[in-house]
């Protein structure tokens, strides 16, 4: 059997190279083909099937695995670049400015590495077929950049992992390598440098007597930083934006710096063998320039504290964390998505990134696991208690999800992404069938894609042509009270936004999906389920609706029901009872 990780339906091969594809019995990576068009049609290739959801036994081992070999790699690092750049920083220092591309680039790797391991152990792999690549094609310019080439399958011409893999299949003896030619007016390099964007910056206009409180790219409500400006008697005020244009590289020999004797079938050491060819070049040949921008910037020097929520990309900025931080600064992120309610780390989320240099992440409420301090939810801010009211030319909206078909997760213990998009898509049909003819009409779909075919929206366009859907143009909080109801078939932000706001929402919750809960957030769903918030089955949660949708106010507004709601923002969606006192325990850390 052949394997072939590029996507072999968006032919870049020449015709010599296609023939010759054409001819074998091939296996596809996940994300080797268009997976077609809609969820009916049967694929016409074969798909190596490796992710095993119920295989969860060595997934805690496999994650601290993870973080070893990350913890590994970033003390190997850092010592090399402080020798590059004649520098003395500790680890810390340096891992605010790496610990984003590093961390994905680490996960991601491993993830490819555990899903070719189990291929190999599945299927009978005689040969790979392997396009002719260089290997300097893929040096990313910024984070950003290697973000784009590491974990998105939505650009026709990113041939990252099939790179990737090729690397990892160059030593194995028994596969038979065939090389592969793209064809001739393809240049690859270009189209993989569109995936890059400039270095940005803020100019900030920064007014205060004790240079308490910063904050940069921080996702609150504009409410919540007039506020804290007035409490603690600052200004605080983006200006513009301004993109750094002028680069001065500086030439470094990366064979020498990052030199690794490659150990066959070793992972670390596999990681230490392609870093010269992953390693960011912002870090490296342009961090002169990213030195000389910082000394130009008008941002507050030490200050007190510093508040964030995405301060994964903007490099100027994680230099000016690293700088204040060896200053005394106090970093504090805010809470960004639903990282404290699964039972495991998510390696690439916010709770697991640069964990030793941020001094504080504040939660979305009550919930400290992980070692979130309590705080507020951050995506929306209000003083009101919402009383709903029923309304006849309101409709139903229905929050689905959409994921890549490049997977970003380890094989075993989790559902793969295509299986996840279609269990989404079965339970979509089951609740359309069920509804009342109707009510049917009520329904709009909010689609929230992050892949690159729409094969959700056929799908569920095939059979309901007549629904309304909307895409990402407008924010679920944007549109929300243009409904009675929201029904949510996947646990996202909108979900907790609209719990939030006190909204009537129902789940839809198929534990296929997920990956093991928290167990505080575990009896929640339960206390849902009992109270009909939530449904396992789709077609009774149309079948309840049939019921009472005129009656949704005193279903929704009932005591015993606003009582568990309550609980449930106090633990994961939290009110401010006193914004001062919320700022207060900031200074407290």
């Amino acid at each position: 059997m052949n394997l072939i990780t590029f996507n072999i339906d968006d032919k870049l091969l020449n015709k010599r190279s296609y023939s010759i594809v054409s001819k074998k019995k091939n296996l596809l990576f996940h994300f080797g083909c268009q997976h077609n068009k809609s969820f009916e049609k049967i694929n016409k290739y074969r798909v190596a099937k490796v992710y095993e959801l119920n295989k969860k036994g060595n997934l805690p081992n496999k994650l601290k695995y993870l973080e070893k070999s990350y913890n590994e790699l970033l003390k190997n690092l850092y010592k090399k670049l402080n020798k590059a750049h004649n520098k003395n920083y500790d680890q810390n220092y340096w891992e605010i400015l790496i610990g984003k591309w590093l961390k994905t680039f680490v996960h991601q790797t491993y993830s490819n590495w555990e899903i070719l391991k189990k291929i190999e152990n599945k299927y009978n792999i005689k040969s790979f077929s392997k396009i002719s690549l260089s290997d300097n094609f893929f040096i990313p310019e910024n984070t950003w950049h290697a973000h784009q080439l590491i974990r998105s399958s939505q650009h026709k011409y990113n041939l990252f992992h099939h790179w990737l893999i090729s690397k990892m299949l160059e030593n194995k003896k028994k596969i038979k390598i065939n090389h592969l030619s793209l064809k001739n007016n393809l240049s690859i390099e270009s189209e993989l440098l569109k995936l890059s964007k400039p270095n940005k910056y803020q100019n900030i206009f920064y007014k205060s007597l004790d240079n308490k409180i910063f904050y940069y790219l921080w996702d609150v409500p504009r409410k919540i930083k007039i506020e804290i400006m007035k409490y603690f008697k600052f200004l605080n005020i983006r200006l513009n934006t301004k993109t750094i244009r002028e680069y001065h590289p500086k030439y470094f020999d990366r064979d020498l710096i990052f030199y690794n004797e490659y150990q066959p079938n070793n992972f670390q050491s596999f990681l230490k063998n392609i870093i010269k060819f992953t390693f960011p070049k912002i870090f490296l040949e342009n961090f002169n320039t990213l030195e000389r921008m910082y000394k130009k910037l008008n941002w507050p020097r030490k200050p007190k504290y510093i508040l964030t929520s995405y301060p994964y990309y903007e490099e100027l900025f994680k230099l000016y964390c690293a700088q204040n931080y060896f200053s005394g600064s106090k970093i504090i992120i805010t809470q960004h998505g639903m990282c404290n309610i699964f039972q495991y780390d998510d390696a690439l989320g916010p709770a697991s990134i640069n964990k030793t240099f941020f001094h504080a992440q504040l939660s979305w409420g009550k919930n400290r696991k992980k070692g979130l301090k309590k705080f507020l939810f951050t995506k929306k801010y209000t003083t009101k208690v919402n009383k709903f009211k029923f309304k006849k030319n309101k409709k139903i909206l229905l929050i689905l999800y959409s994921f890549s078909e490049m997977e970003d997760r380890l094989p075993n213990g989790y559902s793969d992404n295509n299986s996840i998009n279609k269990i989404i898509y079965n339970s979509t049909i089951k609740y359309l069938k069920q509804v009342e003819k109707s009510l049917l009409k009520k329904n709009d779909i909010k689609i929230l894609q992050n892949n690159r075919y729409p094969m959700l929206k056929n799908s569920i366009k095939k059979k309901y042509r007549n629904i309304k859907f909307m895409g990402l143009e407008k924010s679920f909080d944007k549109v929300i009270f243009q409904y009675n109801l929201s029904v949510h078939f996947f646990i996202g932000t909108p979900f907790f936004e609209s719990i939030y706001l006190n909204q009537p929402t129902i789940l839809i919750f198929d534990s296929k999906i997920y990956s093991s809960f928290d167990k505080k957030f575990l009896r929640f769903i339960k206390k849902f389920i009992d109270n009909k918030i939530c449904f396992t089955n789709a077609a009774e949660a149309a079948e309840f609706i049939n019921n009472n949708y005129t009656n949704l106010e005193h279903w929704w507004k009932s005591p015993k029901r606003q009582k568990i709601l309550n609980e449930f923002c106090e633990m994961f969606c939290g009110k401010s009872k006193n914004l001062h006192e919320d700022f207060k325990s900031i200074t407290k850390i």
